[in-house]
């Protein structure tokens, strides 16, 4: 599931499975959460995606809006189907 959703980048980082500091990353980031409610880790999340949003269109391209909502929607699929495997 995360594979479909994540790429190898340029930066040397090949040997470390994408999924996995994915996984770890995300394990990193739940104390930081934990206990703020469900309001507060819904905002939190909502201003890490806008910022993960914003670097996937570049300046100036005349589609950004309908670009967004594309990427949005896959990253809502996987979100959703996230949540059934875990369920």
């Amino acid at each position: 599931m995360l594979a479909g959703m994540i790429g190898m980048g340029g930066n040397g980082d090949a040997v470390i499975d994408p999924v996995d500091r994915v996984l770890a990353t995300a394990e990193a980031i739940k104390p930081l959460l934990a206990g703020l409610g469900p309001e507060v880790q819904g905002a939190i999340l909502a201003e890490l995606v806008s910022i993960w949003l914003r670097g996937h269109i570049e300046v100036g391209a005349s589609k950004h809006g309908v670009a967004r909502r594309h990427i949005l929607k896959l990253w809502a699929d996987t979100v959703l189907q996230l949540t059934e495997l875990g369920g």
